[in-house]
């Protein structure tokens, strides 16, 4: 993917070719005109200057990633408080579900790639290893009380 920074006065003609463009001058009648030519050509846009993205045909929301695990956080008509909510999200809540999902991930593997068991059995223990039971067996004694959960809950899962 090419990215191209204009550092000159905008021309329409800089939108030929596009696919995903961000308006972020400082002027604000720029931006306007870059969303409505944008808006008229199906080019997506993003306007910077406008709380609330008025004007832009998609959001870039505030984004909380650790581990395996990310959070897309929008606010509505304030960024600032996106940014604030996710840094609060990346220190307060992700350190306490890292560990439990990259487990999870592991165990939905190896769930996956086991033959035999039937579609709609497979969602249910699905449904069980993302519960709220499994991540408290989890937190009580790791992978192994997790798969322990798993395997009273599902018997099929002890024939494979």
């Amino acid at each position: 993917m090419d990215v191209t920074r204009i550092t000159r006065a905008f021309e329409p003609s800089d939108l030929d070719g596009v696919g995903l463009c961000f308006a972020a001058t400082d002027s604000a009648s720029v931006n306007e005109q870059v969303c409505e030519l944008c808006r008229s050509r199906g080019i997506p846009v993003n306007r910077a200057d406008h709380e609330g993205g008025a004007g832009s045909t998609f959001t870039v929301p505030a984004v909380a990633r650790a581990g395996v695990l990310a959070v897309a956080i929008s606010a509505g008509k304030s960024p600032a408080i996106a940014a604030r909510l996710r840094d609060a999200i990346e220190q307060q809540v992700l350190p306490g579900w890292v560990a439990f999902a990259e487990v999870v991930a592991g165990v939905r593997r190896d769930i996956l790639n086991q033959s035999g068991i039937a579609p709609a059995a497979r969602q249910a223990i699905l449904r069980t290893l993302a519960s709220a039971d499994a991540q408290a067996a989890y937190a009580r004694g790791g992978r192994p009380l997790l798969q322990k959960l798993l395997w009273e809950r599902h018997p099929e899962l002890g024939n494979q």
